[in-house]
């Protein structure tokens, strides 16, 4: 099953360059090669002057999620400065080290939710049959 993750940077002193520092590690990073990666403009927010940008990454299997966090938390380690890193849903606070399980609890909070959406919209005669 494939997993849609969104990834913004915001209350950063240049968001839009956290994050296309971020989005260029995860392209260079051998391991997630394979993962569907696209560095987007997002929907205008009235509170925010422009829209947020957010790096949109289709991951489909439990090694690529592992290499997803190991990635982030790895970039995470080079910064020095404070900023949000928002996760699908999921807000961590960064200003100084981050550590790797809380990026992987963000992630698999929006692995888990993606499941309980497409559960939750799969009818009961929807299941295909067994073969």
């Amino acid at each position: 099953m494939a997993v849609s993750i969104t990834i913004s940077i915001s209350d950063a002193e240049d968001d839009v360059g956290e994050l296309g520092s971020l989005f260029e590690a995860i392209v260079e990073d051998d391991d997630l090669r394979v993962v569907r990666k696209q560095l987007v403009s997002g929907v205008p927010d009235p509170d925010v002057l422009g829209a947020e940008d957010i790096i949109k990454l289709v991951v489909e299997s439990a090694p690529l999620m592992g290499a997803v966090t190991a990635c982030v938390t790895h970039w995470l380690s080079t910064r020095r400065t404070k900023f949000t890193l928002k996760i699908g849903d999921n807000s961590i606070s960064v200003n100084g080290k981050v550590s790797e399980d809380l990026v992987r609890q963000a992630l698999e909070k929006v692995s888990a939710e993606q499941k309980q959406l497409e559960g939750a919209s799969q009818e009961p005669g929807d299941a295909a049959p067994p073969q």
